[in-house]
């Protein structure tokens, strides 16, 4: 049984450490209100997300 789970595990582990492609090209869009971005946020649900505030002051 300890033999399956190590298997498991590294099996596991190898999935983890292949690269993932990254998206074909990203452009910086306007932000049109919070629920726009509450919209996209919730889109991607269980990827890892970044939000900028940049301010133009």
């Amino acid at each position: 049984m300890k033999a399956i789970r190590s298997i498991v595990a590294v099996l596991a582990l190898a999935v983890l450490a292949l690269p993932h492609p990254a998206p074909a090209s990203s452009t910086l869009a306007q932000l049109r209100g919070m629920q726009e971005l509450k919209s996209w946020f919730n889109t991607f649900n269980g990827h890892p997300r970044l939000i900028f505030l940049v301010s133009p002051t």
